[in-house]
């Protein structure tokens, strides 16, 4: 089955979160962490997107990233990716680093982005690191030096939620993450898992037919004549539909099949194939997944 894609629009927020290869370390040395807060910083730039939050553990990151223009999945392929290979020049391996899907956990901002940030803070403390939460590989100290221009962390607009004043906000912060509040901490933690394992936020369907729709208006291709079709440029679009009619529609292969009146050992072997059709068909894919999202 084709693995669940992220609808995209302006403004929305994902708690990230990249996991090493099986659970393996994957920042052995504070130069790798370096090195991937080089890499967000750069991508950032590119990309335009704000970043609120982020804990670089030795076997996984957290981020709360907050999309414009630019989709997820973009941002984290160029981080990822060449994170990946750098990692594995350095230190003189080959192969994955990460599981290959991180997650991406679309979020209310307006009710969950400070319990967000303060979940991602914590992590040290969770995992009893001496430094706690003023560990040095997260952006808690952002929040504190509020004097200072951090082009990394967009601590300032959080900051101006709590106060205008930014002393009195970063103490209004600080109050935030009193030890007397775990229990309440815990609670959240327990709601927010299970958000994590079902991951039911990022996930649209619509009707086949409604997703035909939109298709043949988006890309002025007919599904029926589209299946026929035996032009290799044309091939792009077969795969996509059927990306898209897999995941959104939530349709079996025979009724994607007869929508475009193909058989349905093609529309198997397409799925079967996804890895490499996903690349190719990525930026087509996300202009109808943003259609998708406005239906």
């Amino acid at each position: 089955m084709a693995r669940k894609r992220r609808l995209h629009y302006k403004g929305a927020l994902y708690h990230v979160i990249c996991r090493g290869n099986n659970r393996e370390v994957v920042f052995k040395e504070d130069q790798d962490k370096f090195e991937y807060l080089n890499l967000i910083k750069k991508y950032k730039e590119r990309h335009d997107f704000k970043l609120y939050a982020y804990c670089i553990m030795d076997n996984h990151v957290h981020m709360l990233i907050e999309v414009k223009d630019v989709p997820l999945s973009r941002i984290m392929q160029g981080i990822q990716q060449s994170y990946t290979q750098r990692y594995n020049i350095r230190h003189n391996r080959v192969g994955h680093v990460f599981e290959q899907r991180y997650k991406g956990i679309l979020c209310d901002k307006e009710g969950y982005l400070l319990q967000l940030i303060r979940y991602i803070h914590y992590n040290p403390v969770k995992a009893g690191l001496e430094q706690g939460i003023h560990y040095k590989w997260s952006s808690h100290s952002h929040y504190l030096d509020y004097r200072s221009s951090r082009a990394l962390i967009d601590s300032e607009e959080i900051l101006k939620i709590l106060n205008e004043n930014k002393q009195d906000a970063v103490q209004i912060y600080l109050d935030i993450f009193n030890i007397k509040e775990e229990l309440e901490l815990k609670g959240y933690e327990k709601e927010y898992a299970k958000e994590i394992e079902s991951n039911d936020l990022e996930k649209k369907r619509i009707s086949l037919d409604r997703l035909i729709d939109i298709f043949e208006k988006k890309t002025g291709k007919d599904i029926s004549e589209l299946g026929k079709s035996k032009r290799r440029k044309e091939q792009k679009f077969k795969n996509t539909f059927i990306l898209l009619a897999k995941e959104y529609g939530d349709c079996k292969n025979i009724e994607i099949a007869k929508a475009m009146r193909i058989s349905q050992s093609s529309v198997s072997r397409t799925l079967a194939k996804m890895k490499g059709i996903e690349e190719n068909t990525r930026e087509l894919t996300e202009d109808l997944e943003i259609a998708i999202s406005q239906a």
